[in-house]
């Protein structure tokens, strides 16, 4: 990205947040996962002043909410069809099971109480 990408995105009223900070909103992400996260480096605001060895990093508040809110909601729809296909498993593995207990009461017959 460059400069004129970056000031386009940052309106007045944006705050930016240190990656400590970043972290925290995404749910206590460790450093090295946030570094690797792709997502979250695109949204990453690049501070530093010219060819200065030392990064200054920030991330606008309001990418960053957005970000976690989306996940949230692919994680809770991703959650629903989970739930729905461990359901499904359990329901098979309970056919089964009723299905083997009653080849083995036709093989094995109980006596008849007397």
């Amino acid at each position: 990205m460059d400069e004129d990408d970056i000031a386009g995105r940052i309106r007045d009223d944006d705050e930016l947040i240190v990656l400590d900070e970043t972290r925290a909103i995404m749910g206590g992400i460790s450093v090295s996962t946030a570094y690797e996260d792709p997502e979250l480096m695109g949204l990453k605001v690049n501070m530093s002043a010219g060819d200065r060895r030392s990064h200054l990093i920030r991330f606008i508040k309001r990418e960053i909410l957005a970000l976690r809110a989306e996940r949230v909601a692919r994680a809770e729809a991703n959650a629903a069809n989970i739930r729905a296909e461990t359901e499904a498993r359990v329901e098979q593995r309970r056919a089964r099971q009723r299905l083997n207990r009653g080849l083995q009461r036709a093989v094995n017959p109980e006596p008849a109480q007397k």
